[in-house]
């Protein structure tokens, strides 16, 4: 629980800070800092997978998982729909942020398993991983659009 209270309040700092900063926050920086997330996250999910793999006995099941996953997303066309439902409900071009913001704090793997690591196992590693995470994009996020990124404090609540 105390985990779960730490990466909320990692998205309310990074937000207030982001905002703060936002002067000194060039775009340099942010990209720089995306691209740290992003090879953090891939090196992460492939060493997990890879881990889990392994040890699995179901290792047909995973890719025949992806398989179908991937052509479900695309039968429904998953990512066209949410682009719609993001430009409809978003203004001023708030569109890519909005997509990222979401995206980040709230649907990725690591939001989503990060939890339900720490309560089902007591391993708080990925809601470490991802307080580092969530900090860090609420800043940019925040120095670019503003406190946007703390209209995902819902998390804190749930």
């Amino acid at each position: 629980m105390l985990g779960i209270l730490v990466n909320c309040f990692s998205i309310i700092f990074g937000s207030t800070i982001g905002a703060i900063s936002k002067k000194f926050v060039n775009d340099g920086y942010k990209a720089i800092l995306y691209q740290i997330i992003g090879i953090s996250a891939v090196i992460i999910g492939i060493s997990t997978t890879m881990d889990s793999i392994s040890t699995s006995q179901y290792q047909v099941m995973f890719v025949i998982f992806l398989t179908v996953g991937g052509i479900i997303g695309q039968l429904i066309n998953f990512d066209q729909m949410l682009s719609k439902i993001m430009t409809r409900f978003s203004s001023n071009g708030l569109n890519e942020g909005l997509t990222v913001a979401f995206s980040l704090l709230c649907l990725g793997s690591i939001p989503i398993l990060g939890p339900l690591q720490s309560a089902l196992q007591g391993d708080n590693t990925f809601l470490q991983i991802n307080t580092i995470f969530s900090g860090i994009t609420a800043l940019i996020l925040a120095s670019s659009l503003n406190l946007l990124p703390g209209l995902f404090i819902p998390l804190f609540v749930l």
